[in-house]
């Protein structure tokens, strides 16, 4: 009887201590995106322990991994690298550092109960890279708390949903798709949330696989007999669909000076292409009736962009990148 209290006992105590890891160095998250033109890949990775504001913090490097193509029409992989970002845990609640206020955010709370509203930003913010929008009011609310085993260990599952005006999420508004929170593991839509009109083509899906010494989860999605950092083959062409149905080609994409956007079907209704910066400020309009429209960007600075086209009832969005 004493050695089964003991072993209790001791299950007990490193089953807390395991509730308290976050962020050990060389773990690592994957996050899958919307299928799209080009195959994308996000990944963060704790890389390692600092101390600011007397506080130890891990160390967050996050980068996406994107096709791209050269001169020549030859695709690459290329690698967007995002700030470091900090971030601890302390008595179940993980603070995340605003460099900006010299402060650290509460991003999640897992002492919280049924109903609680957690607040991560009140004031403007510029938002979260590689999908950063500026935003004014990162909120959720706590709707429902339950117990999970991830890799044998209990681990508290909070679903959640934003308030009404909050600009980032950790949901699919549209889509109405839930993703949890996981204690130990963060969000899994995305570990800083994303902004809350930012489901398109291209974007970030969801969490496909975390990983640490201790810790292995992979979303249903995701089969175990696939590498949680999978990319698909380069593709061999410039010219890529933007929807199953091979309406609307849009190329070349990267693309330099001109971009061509061709319609496969037989248009008989205006149509309006419009193509945004990445802070959401539009940089040009164009309406047609043309089965086939060029497009002149030479203006446009390098960077990564969104052209949203639009006719009748019928919109698409899709990642361009100018170089």
């Amino acid at each position: 009887m004493k050695k089964l209290l003991i072993t209790t006992i001791v299950f007990f105590f490193i089953t807390l201590s395991f509730s308290q890891t976050w962020a050990p160095v060389g773990a690592k998250w994957y996050y899958s995106h919307y299928a799209g033109s080009f195959e994308e890949l996000t990944i963060i990775e704790s890389i390692g322990d600092t101390t600011i504001n007397s506080k130890q913090c891990k160390i967050l490097n996050t980068y996406q991994i994107h096709e791209s193509m050269d001169s020549t029409g030859s695709y690459h992989w290329d690698t967007l690298f995002c700030p470091l970002q900090y971030s601890f845990q302390e008595s179940g609640i993980v603070y995340l550092y605003d460099f900006s206020k010299e402060v650290f955010d509460m991003l999640y709370n897992f002492n919280a109960v049924i109903g609680d509203t957690i607040t991560v930003k009140d004031t403007a913010f510029q938002g979260y890279c590689p999908e950063a929008m500026p935003g004014n009011l990162f909120e959720y609310v706590i709707d429902s708390i339950t117990d999970t085993l991830i890799s044998s260990i209990p681990l508290q599952k909070q679903f959640i949903s934003p308030t009404q005006n909050s600009d980032w999420i950790f949901s699919d508004p549209w889509q109405y798709t839930d993703f949890p929170i996981y204690e130990w593991i963060g969000s899994s839509k995305f570990l800083f949330g994303i902004y809350h009109l930012q489901v398109m083509e291209g974007s970030i899906y969801c969490l496909r696989c975390y990983q640490d010494s201790i810790l292995s989860y992979r979303a249903s999605f995701w089969p175990d007999t696939v590498p949680c950092g999978q990319l698909r083959p380069l593709h061999n062409s410039g010219i890529e669909s933007i929807n199953n149905k091979n309406l609307i080609d849009i190329y070349p994409n990267p693309a330099n000076s001109t971009l061509f956007i061709e319609f496969d079907n037989i248009i008989n209704s205006v149509y309006t292409i419009e193509i945004y910066s990445l802070i959401g400020t539009l940089q040009l309009k164009q309406t047609s009736t043309e089965k086939t429209l060029s497009i002149d960007i030479r203006e446009l600075s390098k960077g990564i962009y969104f052209i949203r086209i639009h006719k009748k009832d019928e919109s698409f969005i899709i990642k361009l990148i100018k170089e």
